[in-house]
């Protein structure tokens, strides 16, 4: 079990913060409701972002976003409680989102987060696909990034990981983002431009759901038309990934005359 230690245990990066307050103020006055006021907490180091994030969350004024951003992750998490190791120079922020809506209609938003991730990168000429229901990948296959979404405290509690540079140590399967651009980017570049692109996507997504970004997502994920299989716990889905539904359930046809909608899954 991690040693969880408090925000004035940690060491607080004071420019990164600054840069970052500047950066957020020009880059979020084109939204279409309002421009908000984004807290930010960046750190040398820490356990784990979520969990900052969670004791941040209790600080926040009505309608204000926060981020937590670190150089450096310990002890990271995945969906379901798995452990993500970060890479040195990794992408590790958590972002909060005002939420007063129930969970159910949460429905599709790890997908939509991928979407405003993809075209964010897509604009400075890297190419990454979506894997449903959570992960980023090069265009051979090979994870570079992957969100996860909790709510806590009338917060969506928005995990990014990010693989920006080239390691020898990146598991099997891992890619970078320097490995596909040929350059190096940092972690307070990244979070920079990639925020304000997350918060304009959020907008859409709360006034009209997940459908305004279900085709980008199938035009976007890797796996369009390719045979999957996706694992439910006590049993597997396999057949042919044939997209998404109105709220972002995987489309897998199972058979000629059988298609099944899956919402909680692992595609293996």
């Amino acid at each position: 079990m991690t040693n969880f230690l408090s925000d004035d245990q940690l060491k607080r990066l004071a420019d990164w913060e600054g840069i970052l307050e500047e950066n957020f103020r020009g880059a979020t006055d084109g939204l279409h409701s309002f421009s908000p006021r984004i807290v930010v907490r960046c750190y040398s180091e820490c356990d784990s972002t979520m969990d900052l994030a969670r004791c941040l969350s209790d600080q926040l004024g009505q309608d204000e976003y926060g981020l937590i951003l670190t150089q450096q992750q310990t002890a990271g998490r995945g969906r379901q409680g798995r452990i993500w190791k970060a890479m040195p120079g990794a992408l590790c922020m958590t972002a909060l989102l005002p939420w007063n809506n129930s969970s159910e209609k949460l429905y599709g938003f790890s997908l939509v987060v991928g979407v405003a991730a993809k075209e964010y990168f897509e604009k400075l000429g890297i190419a990454l696909y979506l894997k449903w229901p959570n992960d980023l990948l090069s265009n051979t296959g090979l994870k570079v990034g992957g969100i996860l979404v909790e709510v806590f405290n009338n917060y969506i509690l928005l995990g990014v990981g990010i693989n920006l540079l080239v390691d020898q140590d990146l598991p099997l399967g891992a890619g970078s983002i320097e490995s596909i651009a040929g350059r190096k980017f940092s972690q307070l570049e990244i979070a920079s431009a990639l925020l304000p692109n997350i918060i304009k996507a959020f907008e859409l997504f709360s006034a009209e759901g997940f459908l305004p970004f279900r085709g980008l997502f199938e035009k976007y994920c890797f796996y369009m038309g390719k045979e999957v299989t996706i694992s439910l716990g006590d049993r597997t889905a396999r057949g042919r990934f044939c997209g998404v539904n109105e709220r972002g359930g995987a489309v897998i046809k199972t058979s000629p005359e059988e298609t099944e909608i899956v919402y909680t899954g692992e595609l293996i």
